[in-house]
Protein backbone atom coordinates (compact mmCIF):
# COMPACT_ATOMS: atom_id res chain seq x y z
CA UNK A 1 0.00 0.00 0.00
CA UNK A 2 2.17 2.72 -1.65
CA UNK A 3 1.13 5.91 -3.01
CA UNK A 4 -1.99 8.15 -2.64
CA UNK A 5 -3.37 6.69 1.03
CA UNK A 6 -7.10 8.13 0.18
CA UNK A 7 -6.98 6.16 -2.80
CA UNK A 8 -5.99 2.99 -1.23
CA UNK A 9 -8.05 3.42 2.01
CA UNK A 10 -10.97 4.26 -0.94
CA UNK A 11 -10.27 0.77 -2.94
CA UNK A 12 -10.32 -0.75 0.37
CA UNK A 13 -13.34 0.19 1.62
CA UNK A 14 -14.94 -0.83 -1.67
CA UNK A 15 -13.46 -3.73 -1.17
CA UNK A 16 -15.28 -4.40 2.17
CA UNK A 17 -18.45 -4.67 0.04
CA UNK A 18 -17.02 -6.99 -2.21
CA UNK A 19 -19.15 -10.59 -2.85
CA UNK A 20 -16.07 -12.43 -1.87
CA UNK A 21 -15.55 -12.70 1.69
CA UNK A 22 -11.70 -13.02 1.19
CA UNK A 23 -11.69 -9.73 -0.46
CA UNK A 24 -13.38 -8.15 2.25
CA UNK A 25 -11.41 -9.96 5.13
CA UNK A 26 -8.28 -9.02 3.00
CA UNK A 27 -9.35 -5.12 2.83
CA UNK A 28 -10.62 -5.23 6.71
CA UNK A 29 -6.83 -6.24 7.61
CA UNK A 30 -5.03 -4.02 5.34
CA UNK A 31 -6.76 -0.96 6.54
CA UNK A 32 -4.74 -1.49 9.81
CA UNK A 33 -1.66 -0.26 8.13
CA UNK A 34 -3.39 3.25 8.34
CA UNK A 35 -3.52 6.00 10.79
CA UNK A 36 -7.11 6.66 12.24
CA UNK A 37 -6.94 10.01 10.34
CA UNK A 38 -5.82 8.22 7.03
CA UNK A 39 -8.32 5.50 7.55
CA UNK A 40 -10.99 8.17 8.77
CA UNK A 41 -13.54 8.17 5.59
CA UNK A 42 -13.15 3.86 5.82
CA UNK A 43 -14.76 3.79 9.06
CA UNK A 44 -18.46 3.86 8.09
CA UNK A 45 -17.59 0.83 6.01
CA UNK A 46 -15.93 -1.25 8.62
CA UNK A 47 -18.40 -0.37 11.43
CA UNK A 48 -20.92 -2.12 8.85
CA UNK A 49 -17.97 -5.03 8.35
CA UNK A 50 -18.02 -5.81 11.80
CA UNK A 51 -21.68 -7.36 11.33
CA UNK A 52 -20.59 -9.60 8.29
CA UNK A 53 -22.08 -13.12 7.73
CA UNK A 54 -18.65 -14.16 7.27
CA UNK A 55 -17.32 -14.75 11.43
CA UNK A 56 -13.56 -13.76 9.95
CA UNK A 57 -14.24 -10.71 8.36
CA UNK A 58 -16.53 -9.52 11.27
CA UNK A 59 -13.47 -10.22 13.44
CA UNK A 60 -10.84 -8.47 11.43
CA UNK A 61 -13.42 -5.45 10.99
CA UNK A 62 -13.52 -5.03 14.46
CA UNK A 63 -9.41 -5.56 15.33
CA UNK A 64 -8.75 -2.66 12.86
CA UNK A 65 -11.54 -0.57 14.02
CA UNK A 66 -10.17 -1.16 17.90
CA UNK A 67 -6.31 -0.49 16.41
CA UNK A 68 -7.30 2.60 14.54
CA UNK A 69 -9.07 3.67 17.38
CA UNK A 70 -6.24 3.17 20.14
CA UNK A 71 -3.49 3.53 17.54
CA UNK A 72 -1.87 0.37 18.32
CA UNK A 73 0.74 -0.72 15.34
CA UNK A 74 -0.30 -2.83 12.75
CA UNK A 75 -0.27 -6.47 12.64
Amino acid sequence: IHGDPEKSVQALATGLTDPDPTVRRVSAVSLAAFTAEEAKSAMPALRKATSDPDGDVAREAGATLVKLQTGEKSR
